[in-house]
């Protein structure tokens, strides 16, 4: 992914993940190869859903970052790539995802790193598509620098993800204590929840 991203598709792309936390993994690396992103998954709140697209759609990121909660129902402008880094699970989905890009007339490329257990989709979004379709190996060469890269921002990927965990922590107590407080100065308060 990186490699493509590095090289093909340097703006105005949205990659799709098939969970959340590959999704976040991804932009924690993505991050800290200094290369703008913003992530669009169900762990988010509303707020923080909306931030991410307007910073997209602003051009202020170049990467987005999203499992299939993405997929349908957002009208996203100017998406030049789609990159499924995990295919989805049928050609509907597919389709949905693709569809990002392209749109109005427009052009667009869509991208699909895939594996042995991806070919017979593969296979059918070949058979059904009305646009050629190109295989691509990415040279050795270029994946070892890829990972080179990738190698040398771990430790600060390590340490951004185990950070955001502690600050989660911290906020789930927090809560909790807020909770035990307001029950203490008003025990009919845990009676009137539970109703």
């Amino acid at each position: 992914l990186i490699a493509v991203c590095s090289r093909l598709c340097t703006e105005r792309t949205v990659i799709f993940f098939s969970t959340k936390k590959t999704c976040h993994w991804m932009s924690a690396i993505f991050n800290a190869l200094n290369m703008p992103v913003a992530e669009l998954h169900g762990d988010m709140s509303q707020t923080r859903r909306n931030d991410s697209l307007a910073s997209f759609s602003a051009g202020r990121v170049e990467y987005l970052l999203a499992s299939d909660v993405a997929a349908r129902g957002l009208d996203i402008k100017n998406v030049q790539n789609v990159i499924n880094y995990n295919m989805p699970k049928d050609m509907s989905s597919y389709v949905h995802r693709v569809g990002r890009t392209a749109r109005i007339g427009q052009e667009g490329k869509a991208i699909s790193l895939i594996g042995e257990q991806d070919r017979e989709l593969m296979k059918e979004v070949i058979d059904n598509s009305s646009n050629p379709v190109h295989k691509i190996t990415i040279p050795e060469e270029v994946i070892e620098a890829s990972q080179k890269m990738i190698d040398s921002v771990t430790e600060k990927v390590a340490l951004l993800l185990e950070t955001e965990r502690e600050t989660k922590e911290l906020e789930n107590l927090d809560r909790a204590i807020a909770r035990t407080k307001e029950i203490a100065n008003n025990p009919y308060a845990a009676d009137e929840r539970e109703k």
